[in-house]
């Protein structure tokens, strides 16, 4: 873990210091096709994992269940900071 954030923080600096150089106004759609080449990379290595694809089921159950709640908390507290913060009357 300590290597994934040490090479982030080394990949900000380089970019912080090369951010006038030519080739970084390239480097949004190498990110794009490279994430898309992981998730596909990814894909396969779940499609292999046969206890993963025998349990599909359960999983997706419990998936849909935090994604349901997650949004129904995000609305929520996005209720609740519109009366907090953005009330009518020209007070915010």
């Amino acid at each position: 873990m300590f290597r994934i954030v040490l090479l982030l923080i080394a990949g900000a600096g380089v970019g912080f210091l090369a951010r006038r150089c030519a080739w970084t106004h390239h480097t949004e759609r190498a990110a794009q096709i490279l994430i898309c080449i992981l998730l596909f990379v990814f894909g396969i290595s779940l499609g292999n994992n046969r206890e993963l694809l025998l349990h599909l089921d359960q999983y997706g159950y419990h998936a849909f269940t935090i994604a349901l709640l997650a949004t129904l908390g995000s609305l929520v507290a996005a209720a609740v900071a519109q009366r907090l913060f953005f009330r009518k009357g020209g007070r915010s």
